[in-house]
């Protein structure tokens, strides 16, 4: 499983923060997909994308069906 995560700062205030999608992704492509929205996103809101990573989770074979 991977989780997307990314590290923005705001200048003009000094902050910074994680943001990440609540949602974990079962395929690399899927998660830089999320990744790549979510970095548009926090542009767009007025914040400076620091880093930024698909974080896999090194799951095995994982029934996450419901």
């Amino acid at each position: 499983m991977w989780a997307a995560i990314v590290l923005a700062c705001s200048i003009e205030f000094d902050t910074c923060k994680n943001l990440a999608n609540p949602d974990v992704y079962l395929t690399l492509d899927a998660c830089l997909e999320s990744l790549s929205e979510g970095i548009i996103a926090a542009e767009t809101n007025g914040w400076t994308i620091i880093n930024y990573t698909c974080l896999d989770w090194k799951t095995k074979d994982l029934d996450i069906s419901v």
